[in-house]
């Protein structure tokens, strides 16, 4: 598993939230009683996007075992989850590695827990598998080994939890490097540089490649 920088993910999480599934999401919802506390294991949780996108819309009454092996991720999370639950009249408090978000309709317990799952997906002091009810991840499959893969289905089943996986696939990165070594344009400055402005790598409105083929190729 590589390593990711915050800023990295905040603009990979605006680009992910959009392309998911809503009906999928709902679905697995369904499954758990309003009533009752629902246990989520959250894999490679990053800085949280998962929770940030799933928390209001589960079951009101939630409880998050967030893993992760980056403690520069894991120290993000906190600020990350302010940012969020504020605007939306949440209380985000707590200290060292638990946080309780609640709001109208909404008591969320979010623990952080670092673990390098490269080499075991159990957990250090005991099963980070036990009791949980559902277990998420966001942009992993396309990180981990098949015989990791195996390892982790086989856990879920065995804890009988659901399994919501999220997995974008992110065609604009390979349609700005077709754009950027077969047709170089413009569009690298105009109308603002991207190098500063990082939200036009996802701007299928102007990608490069279609600003090249208006533009035309150009020769080296």
């Amino acid at each position: 598993m590589g390593e990711f920088k915050p800023d990295w993910l905040a603009l990979r999480e605006a680009a992910d939230v959009p392309a998911r599934s809503s009906r999928l999401t709902r679905a697995i919802a369904d499954r758990f009683p309003e009533d009752a506390e629902l246990h989520v294991l959250d894999i490679a949780t990053g800085t949280g996007a998962n929770v940030r996108y799933l928390a209001e819309q589960l079951p009101p009454r939630q409880s998050w075992l967030l893993v992760d092996q980056d403690p520069v991720l894991l120290a993000e999370l906190p600020m990350r989850m302010r940012s969020w639950g504020v605007p939306r009249g949440l209380e985000i408090a707590g200290e060292g590695d638990e946080l309780l978000v609640t709001g109208a309709r909404l008591t969320c317990r979010l623990v952080r827990f670092r673990r390098d799952l490269a080499l075991d997906i159990e957990g250090g002091d005991g099963d980070i598998f036990a009791g949980r009810r559902l277990v998420t991840a966001s942009a992993l499959l396309d990180l981990v080994s098949e015989r990791w893969l195996r390892a982790f289905a086989s856990r879920c089943r065995h804890s009988c939890a659901a399994v919501l996986f999220a997995l974008t696939i992110v065609l604009s990165i390979a349609i700005q490097a077709i754009g950027a070594f077969c047709f170089p344009s413009s569009w690298n400055l105009r109308p603002v540089n991207v190098d500063t402005h990082h939200e036009r790598l996802w701007d299928w409105r102007d990608s490069e490649l279609v600003r090249c083929l208006i533009e035309g190729r150009k020769p080296w």
